[in-house]
């Protein structure tokens, strides 16, 4: 800190101007990095499975440093391993998505290869965005979970909810009303801050949302506010999984934080 205050003013604004074009530049490169994030969980719930593959994507945000060809590229990784599941957890869309790329997204990702099929739940992106049409999904065969569940070949229940930023929203008992909870269930919920209402009736809930905070020092307000911002949360036999998300929100730039989508092996076993 000495040697820059003996600096003269015009030196101090270009090594300032350096560094933060090297941070941008890094930042930039860090949000075009896609990783793959994988987990391993095991479901103490008898199963007709002894396991499952399943890929999970939150927080792509079509149209802020994300755009078609991104979305094929992620369709091209994810066909390259054969996924039983695939997740869309919320802001595949947001305010910045040209409305006329919306169907050639959805016909990208409908050319995802998966066992039992792609399911979604709504992030709160979508509904600053109101694109909420759930025929956009369903002519695309990817089945929107809004506040319903679905049970697979009696074997595991998926639970979509709406993002909480939905107040008409229904309480978790009202949306698995006759839902057999002795079969292994996961909760799709773009937010992860209701984690809490699940975990008696779930095995495992996987969410976006947080970014992971996104960009440094953010990281450390988000941390603040979520039990789980980003990683996994295990609490006794119920798992939170909360996802960096595979875009950025506002500007292409992550700083301390990674774009991924998620990769996670359930195991299924009875305790």
């Amino acid at each position: 800190m000495y040697f820059l205050h003996k600096l003269p003013k015009r030196k101090m604004l270009i090594i300032v101007g350096v560094i933060g074009m090297i941070i941008t530049s890094f930042g930039y490169a860090t949000h075009y990095d896609k990783t793959k994030k994988s987990y391993d969980i095991m479901i103490h719930k008898e199963s007709t499975l002894s396991s499952l593959k399943i890929a999970a994507v939150s927080d792509m945000h079509i149209g802020t440093g994300t755009y078609l060809q991104d979305i094929q590229n992620f369709v091209k990784k994810i066909n390259q391993e054969q996924y039983d599941f695939v997740f869309l957890i919320g802001d595949l869309f947001d305010e910045t998505t040209p409305i006329e790329m919306i169907n050639d997204v959805m016909n990208s990702l409908s050319k995802i290869k998966t066992t039992y099929g792609i399911y979604a739940v709504n992030g709160n992106h979508e509904h600053y965005a109101n694109i909420l049409d759930q025929s956009i999904y369903e002519k695309h065969n990817i089945k929107l979970l809004n506040e319903k569940y679905v049970c697979i070949d009696g074997f595991i229940n998926i639970v979509g909810r709406e993002d909480v930023i939905n107040h008409d929203s229904l309480s978790i008992d009202e949306i698995t009303k006759g839902m057999d909870t002795s079969l292994p269930t996961i909760v799709l919920d773009h937010n992860p801050k209701r984690y809490q209402d699940v975990k008696d009736i779930a095995d495992l809930q996987l969410s976006g949302h947080t970014h992971g905070g996104q960009i440094f020092p953010m990281t450390l307000a988000t941390a603040l506010i979520y039990d789980n911002a980003n990683g996994i949360l295990q609490k006794e036999d119920f798992s939170l999984i909360v996802t960096s998300g595979y875009g950025s929100w506002g500007f292409p730039m992550r700083l301390l934080t990674n774009c991924e989508y998620l990769d996670i092996k359930i195991t299924f076993t009875k305790k």
